[in-house]
């Protein structure tokens, strides 16, 4: 049923998160952790710099956003090039530099009583590998099988700002809160939020 509904073609796909500051936002950005085994969540030859990611996103070539000057088209029986519309990219360029900004502005904005919840088990998209060959997804089973457990943990949040980080097995990413003990302890957490100084 939504099928298509992000765009059947790398251009589809692109005009439309042209328009959209959320999916950007999602991104993973400068200070997204390494792997366990201490390898980059994306890796590409040479290794880019992922400290500079937002930069890389505003390329054409992968595993940059922007679309390059032509893109394939099928018409009749033919794939023929045919220009890119500049205006999709200026609206792309602006919604990464916003969520660059976003990012910045959050990095180190942690509140004082945070309480992590969140899944593992399933299998979920954990690191990308961009290879002369063409792109490669690794896949564990670690995660919630759309947020891999490295980034739902919160891993990075300074020990004084975390009040508490509960591991759920199994629970999908879409259905957690079909669960009545992931409620029960959500409740119980807003409870503690809520009761605190």
């Amino acid at each position: 049923m939504v099928d298509g509904i992000l765009g059947y073609t790398r251009q589809e796909y692109v005009e439309l998160q042209a328009g959209l500051p959320g999916p950007m936002q999602l991104l993973p950005n400068h200070t997204y952790p390494k792997l366990a085994n201490g390898e980059p969540w994306l890796a590409t030859t040479p290794q880019i710099d992922l400290a500079n990611i937002f930069a890389h996103y505003q390329l054409p070539d992968a595993p940059g956003l922007m679309l390059p000057s032509t893109v394939p088209s099928v018409q009749g029986d033919q794939v023929v090039l045919v220009p890119v519309n500049t205006e999709v990219n200026a609206k792309l360029k602006t919604r990464i530099a916003a969520a660059q900004a976003f990012h910045l502005a959050i990095q180190n904005a942690w509140h004082p009583n945070t309480h992590v919840l969140y899944s593992d088990g399933l299998r979920t998209d954990e690191r990308v590998k961009w290879l002369a060959s063409g792109r490669e997804d690794a896949q564990t089973d670690s995660g919630d099988g759309t947020v891999p457990a490295l980034s739902g943990s919160c891993s990075n949040i300074p020990p004084a700002f975390l009040k508490s980080r509960e591991k759920f097995t199994g629970l999908s990413h879409s259905k957690v809160y079909a669960d009545d003990h992931f409620n029960e302890t959500v409740q119980e957490k807003i409870k503690l939020i809520a009761s605190s100084p």
